[in-house]
C-alpha cells in the first residue's frame, strides 16, 4: 500500500501547500465545467431560436456559414487557453 504510507519529509506548510493547491485545481475544474454549460446553453440557444435554425431557407446559407466559422474559432480559442483558477490565474501544470 504505497499510497497509504506516511510522507516523512511532511510539515504543516507543505502540506497546507498541497492543500492550496488541490483547491486551485478543483476551482478551475469547476470554472472550466461552467464555461462549458454556458457554452452548451448558448448553442441551444441559438439552435432554437436564431442563426443557428436548421429549417431556414437555403438562401440564407452563405451567412449561417459565416456564423458557424465564427463560432468554431471562438469555440477553438477557449479549448487553446489554459485553465484558469477562481482568481483568474493561470493553473500551473
Amino acid at each position: 500500500m504505497q499510497h497509504a504510507k506516511e510522507d516523512p519529509d511532511s510539515d504543516y506548510s507543505r502540506t497546507a501547500q498541497k492543500e492550496l493547491l488541490i483547491k486551485e485545481d478543483a476551482m478551475a475544474i469547476v470554472t472550466t465545467a461552467q464555461n462549458t454549460a454556458m457554452l452548451i446553453r448558448d448553442l441551444q440557444e441559438l439552435w432554437l431560436f436564431g442563426s443557428l435554425d436548421t429549417l431556414a431557407d437555403p438562401a440564407d446559407e452563405a451567412l449561417d456559414t459565416a456564423k458557424a466559422l465564427e463560432l468554431a474559432s471562438l469555440i477553438e480559442k477557449l479549448a487553446r487557453q489554459p485553465p484558469k483558477t477562481a482568481e483568474g490565474e493561470a493553473v500551473e501544470s
